[in-house]
């Protein structure tokens, strides 16, 4: 199913915590609410997501 989603969203480096449709009487049809994280060897900018050398490392 991980997979299946990152294929479908066109993400690398990423993994799919939890999929799930979300409805309510505020959305006039359901949504697919999917979420997903950084995979843990990624070290991203928490300001523009790029790959990082490192932890401080500019």
């Amino acid at each position: 199913m991980n997979s299946i989603f990152k294929q479908l969203l066109n993400v690398k480096g990423m993994v799919v915590e939890n999929v799930c449709i979300v409805d309510g009487p505020m959305r006039p049809e359901p949504v697919l609410e999917v979420r997903v994280r950084p995979r843990a060897g990624m070290l991203r900018c928490s300001r523009c997501g790029r790959k990082r050398r490192g932890y401080d490392r500019g």
